[in-house]
This record gives structure tokens, C-alpha cells and sequence, in this order.
């Protein structure tokens, strides 16, 4: 008989939306502004404080980073403060996560999540912050943080997260044009090598014009030509609203030095799209 490998079995769950429920979509995000200047920080806000317990799978929603016929790229930074307050300090927990031309949220479109598989210790808050390509807009934000896993050996988590393609100065990701009505793209780098071995990716789209158009497209990323992972679902309208499926982390041991790759292939005459990589480690 061979061995049975348990489940994950989470003792711990803290979110950040609470209240009383809309009945027209999740309530209660917070709402984080960019600067009034194009492609920099805005003020930093508390999403969670003082957490009761240690993280071990931080899920992190967001929505409403959009305006109608204008480009509007948008980079979120999750941040840190391992002393419970809202001293975030230089350096991001996460950094510069692609969530420009995101729905509003309703009771049929839900927030777009990220998931990492990430280790936060108990004490900590967590805080974020965006940048826009187009100044003083603003996106919400929620989080999902769950930990006290009974069965360790059930799940992994990494410490830190590689940004992988993205230009923080634009606030956009990495450009690349899908094939057109159903043929793929050729497998094409992005971004630079892996800085270091990781367990986990978690990918991104965004799109990257002021004139989308409303087409669906398939994205799938890789290394040598292989894909790894599930393919995503992007979608645009006109009024440069999109979402992506699916929303789960792709666990995916890489060594230092590994390439990512991406291709896609579009329902009609594609557009560009901005890609971008998050590597737990």
C-alpha cells in the first residue's frame, strides 16, 4: 500500500472584507490611489494589520483598475510591515503585480486574484500601494491570508517573489502580439532569467492600448518551448475592461537561470497584450 499524502488542512483564515455584504458585488475593498503622477507610487494603505497567526497562502483580489477608452496600466506593490503597524519600509513583500484594465466588481464579476504560496509571520501587516500610466486612478484591493496548516508536509511556500517582465517606469509588463484567429504565437522569452530556484509562478496579463478591442485570447507561458501550467483566458471589451482565467498558483520547481517564455493566439486580428511573472522563492 502506498503512502497517503494528506491534504492541506488550514487552521487559520483572516480577510480583510467584512460588514455588511452589497448585493451587487463584493463590498468593502480598499480602495488604493496612484500619485497624481503618471507611473508613481501613491500613498500606502493597510489591508490587513496585526495578523493573529503565521500566513502560509496569501491570495490577493483586486478590481475596478480600469477607464473607458483610455490606456490605463497600473502596477500594485504588496506590502510588509513584520511589526504589526504601517511602517512598510523600501522593499515590497511583493512588487509591481499587473492589474490595469480590471472589471468593476458585480454579482456576476468577481474580483481578479493572485495566490501566493507565501510564509508571513504571525504580527505582520499587510499593506499596498499602485502606480498608474494613468495618474490618480485607482483600483480595490482584497486579501485572503490562511495559515496553521495541520498537515505541513501536505504544502509548500517560499519567503520572497521575483517580479519577472515588468517596466515600473510605464507601469506595464512585457509586450507580446498573439496569433491571429486561433494559431499561436512562437514561444518568445520575457523578461530576465531567474534570479533564483522557485516553487511556485504565478502569471499576469494586462492590456496595453487606449483603443481595446473586444476579443478573447489564450495565453500560455513556459521554458523551451514547453508549456508549463494550465492555459489562461484573457478577455478585453471596448471599454478596456478585462478579465483572466484561471486564478491559482502554478507550482513548478525552476532552477536559477531558467528563461520563461510565453505565446497566445487571439479569437480575431489580435492586439498586444502586456505579460508579466511572479516566482516564489
Amino acid at each position: 500500500m502506498g503512502l497517503i499524502t494528506k491534504p492541506p488542512s488550514w487552521g487559520h483564515c483572516t480577510t480583510s472584507y467584512s460588514g455588511t455584504p452589497a448585493a451587487g458585488g463584493l463590498s468593502s475593498g480598499v480602495l488604493v490611489t496612484a500619485s497624481s503622477g503618471a507611473n508613481v507610487d501613491g500613498s500606502s494603505l493597510p489591508v490587513i494589520t496585526n495578523l493573529t497567526h503565521d500566513v502560509e497562502f496569501l491570495q490577493i483580489g483586486y478590481a475596478a483598475g480600469n477607464t473607458s477608452t483610455t490606456e490605463v496600466n497600473m502596477l500594485l506593490d504588496i506590502l510588509i510591515d513584520p511589526a504589526g503597524g504601517t511602517s512598510w519600509g523600501s522593499v515590497p513583500l511583493i512588487n509591481d503585480l499587473l492589474v490595469g484594465f480590471s472589471p468593476n466588481v458585480t454579482s456576476t464579476s468577481p474580483p481578479q486574484w493572485f495566490h501566493f504560496p507565501i510564509w508571513i509571520k504571525s504580527g505582520s501587516s499587510i499593506g499596498a500601494r499602485v502606480r498608474s500610466s494613468a495618474a490618480s486612478d485607482n483600483v480595490s484591493i482584497w486579501a485572503i491570508a490562511q495559515g496553521g496548516n495541520a498537515n505541513p508536509s501536505s504544502w509548500w511556500c517560499g519567503s520572497a517573489v521575483e517580479t519577472i517582465g515588468v517596466d515600473p517606469a510605464s507601469s506595464v509588463g512585457t509586450n507580446h502580439t498573439p496569433g491571429s484567429s486561433g494559431a499561436f504565437s512562437a514561444w518568445t522569452d520575457f523578461g530576465s532569467a531567474l534570479t533564483a530556484p522557485c516553487g511556485a509562478l504565478q502569471f499576469a496579463m494586462q492590456g496595453s492600448t487606449a483603443t481595446a478591442l473586444a476579443l478573447g485570447y489564450y495565453f500560455e507561458f513556459g521554458v523551451d518551448s514547453t508549456r508549463i501550467g494550465p492555459n489562461y483566458y484573457k478577455t478585453l471589451t471596448t471599454s478596456e475592461v478585462g478579465m483572466c482565467l484561471p486564478w491559482a498558483p502554478v507550482f513548478c520547481a525552476l532552477p536559477t537561470g531558467t528563461q520563461l517564455q510565453v505565446r497566445a493566439t487571439c479569437s480575431g486580428a489580435p492586439q498586444a497584450i502586456d505579460v508579466a511573472a511572479y516566482a516564489v522563492n
